[in-house]
C-alpha cells in the first residue's frame, strides 16, 4: 500500500522573486544558526504559497519529511550532519521512493509503488536531506506536459521534461531538485526558469531506480539557485568533500571554444546578442575566445540521438506503451515510428556517437570549455509548448557534462531569462564546475 503522500492540488502573472540559497543553507544548519525543522517549514510554507500558480508538484512528503526534520533537529552537531544536511530537496516524479507512486504515464496503473529507494534517494538520505515530494514530469519522460507553469512569467512553458524541478527551484519552494536529461531536460528547463542546472556524464552516476527511456543516453541532473550551489550539491553527492578551487585567469587565462554552428533551426536574436556580450565580458576578463564548429558531425549527432532514442525506447518502454495505449496514443505512435530503425542503424548510430567522442575529447587537450546559448529563444507561450532542445542534443550525445545558467538577471517582473551553457571534458568535472563557478562571477555580478 501506498504511503500517505499528499496530492497537491492546483492566478498571477509572475511570482515574487524568492532566492534561495542551498550554500548558506548548509552553512546554517551546520553552524547551529537554523534547524532542518526551520528548513522544512520555510518549504512547505513557500509551496502552499505559490504552487497553486506554478503547480511544480504531484506529491508531497509532507508528515514523513517533518518527522525526518524533527530527528535531525534534535541531534543537530555538525560533527554528526550529512554535507547537506537540512536542505529541501525536490525528486522528479520518475525517481522512485520507497513506498510512495513513481510517475510513468498519465492514466490509471501509470503511478506504481516503488519497493525500494532509488541509488540517488538512498545518497540524498544519506547525506540527510530533507525529501520534500516528488515533481511534475511528462509521462514516459518525455511525452505529456503537465500544465506547470513558468514562475518568471505564468504564461509561459518552464520546459520539460523536468519541468517541476526546475520550476519548484525557480519559485523558490526548494533550494535543489533533482532531474533527469536524455537530450534536453535538464538544460532547456534550467534556462528557461533562470536558474542553474547540471547534467551529469551519462553513465557517471547510477540511475538505478529511476524510469530510463534510453539506457545509452539518460542521466541524472540538478537544479539550484546558482553554479556555486550546484557545485556543493555535486561535490557532496559524489563525496568529494570540498568544491574545485577556482583558478587564476592571469596565470592560466581560460581556453573558451565558442560554438557558432548551430546546425537546426534559427537562434533568436536577442539570444545571440546575450550570447556576444557574454563572450565579450569574459575574453575583457582573459578568457581566450576561439570560434568552434562542429560542421556535419553536428547533424550526424542529431540523428545518432533521435535513432537511439526510438530504438532504445520502443524496448525499454514496451510494456508501459502497450497498457497506456489508450492515454497517450500520440506517444505511443511517436515512439513506434522511431522504432522502425533497424538494429543495423542503430548500431551504426552508436559508432557515430563514439566516433564523435573521440574528436571532441581530442579537442579538449586545446580547449578548457564549449560556451554556447543554452536555449534558441526565450520561454515559448503556453504551458505545454516545448521546443525541440536543438542546442543540447550534441552534448548528450557526446555523453558530455554541461553547466547552465542564465544571463540577465536585470530582467523587469514577467521578462523571460536567457541561458548560457558550458560543455566541459567527462573527466574533468570539478574543473568545469569551477569555470563555471568563476564565469557566473564574471556574468553574474
Amino acid at each position: 500500500m501506498a504511503k500517505q503522500a499528499q496530492e497537491v492540488t492546483h492566478a498571477r502573472q509572475a511570482l515574487p522573486d524568492e532566492t534561495w540559497s542551498l550554500t548558506e543553507t548548509v552553512m546554517a544548519v551546520r553552524e547551529g544558526r537554523r534547524s532542518p525543522a526551520e528548513e522544512l517549514a520555510r518549504s512547505l510554507t513557500r509551496i502552499d504559497e505559490v504552487d497553486f500558480d506554478v503547480r511544480a508538484w504531484h506529491w508531497l512528503f509532507t508528515e514523513e519529511a517533518r518527522d525526518r526534520a524533527r530527528d535531525l533537529s534534535n541531534v543537530q552537531r555538525a560533527d554528526t550532519l550529512g554535507a547537506l544536511a537540512g536542505v529541501p530537496v525536490g525528486l522528479k516524479a520518475t525517481i522512485d521512493v520507497t513506498g510512495y507512486p513513481t510517475y510513468r504515464w498519465n492514466g490509471p496503473g501509470g503511478h506504481p509503488v516503488a519497493d525500494r529507494d532509488a541509488w540517488i534517494v538512498r545518497r540524498l538520505r544519506q547525506l540527510d536531506a530533507q525529501l520534500v515530494g516528488k515533481t511534475t514530469s511528462s509521462g514516459f519522460v518525455r511525452s505529456f506536459i503537465p500544465g506547470t507553469r513558468n514562475p518568471h512569467n505564468l504564461a509561459h512553458t518552464p520546459g520539460g521534461s523536468s519541468n517541476g524541478s526546475a520550476a519548484a527551484v525557480a519559485a523558490g519552494m526548494v533550494p535543489l531538485a533533482i532531474g533527469t536529461h536524455t537530450a534536453g531536460s535538464v538544460t532547456a528547463p534550467a534556462a528557461y526558469c533562470g536558474i542553474a542546472g547540471y547534467v551529469a556524464p551519462a553513465g557517471s552516476l547510477p540511475m538505478s531506480g529511476v524510469v530510463r527511456p534510453c539506457p545509452t543516453l539518460d542521466s541524472l541532473g540538478f537544479f539550484a539557485p546558482t553554479v556555486a550551489d550546484l557545485a556543493v550539491a555535486e561535490a557532496a553527492l559524489l563525496g568529494r568533500g570540498d568544491v574545485h578551487p577556482t583558478r587564476d585567469w592571469r596565470q592560466a587565462p581560460p581556453r573558451v571554444a565558442r560554438w557558432v554552428d548551430y546546425a537546426w533551426g534559427e537562434v533568436a536574436d536577442d539570444v545571440q546578442q546575450a550570447m556576444e556580450s557574454a563572450t565579450a565580458q569574459l575574453a575583457e576578463r582573459g578568457a581566450q575566445i576561439t570560434d568552434f564548429s562542429l560542421g556535419t558531425l553536428a547533424d550526424d549527432l542529431k540523428h545518432a540521438l533521435e535513432v537511439v532514442m526510438g530504438y532504445e525506447g520502443r524496448r525499454e518502454l514496451a510494456a508501459d506503451i502497450d497498457e497506456a495505449q489508450l492515454e497517450e496514443s500520440q506517444l505511443c505512435g511517436y515512439l513506434r515510428t522511431e522504432s522502425e530503425s533497424s538494429w543495423h542503424d542503430y548500431r551504426q548510430a552508436l559508432a557515430t556517437m563514439a566516433g564523435g567522442y573521440d574528436w571532441v575529447r581530442q579537442m579538449f587537450s586545446d580547449y578548457d570549455v564549449i560556451i554556447a546559448p543554452a536555449i534558441a529563444r526565450r520561454a515559448p507561450l503556453g504551458e505545454r509548448n516545448i521546443d525541440y532542445p536543438v542546442l543540447s542534443v550534441p552534448w548528450q550525445a557526446l555523453g558530455l557534462p554541461v553547466v547552465t545558467f542564465p544571463l540577465d538577471d536585470d530582467r523587469a517582473p514577467g521578462d523571460l531569462p536567457i541561458g548560457i551553457q558550458l560543455i566541459g571534458s567527462a573527466s574533468a568535472v570539478p574543473e568545469l564546475f569551477a569555470l563555471a563557478r568563476d564565469m557566473e562571477a564574471v556574468l553574474r555580478p
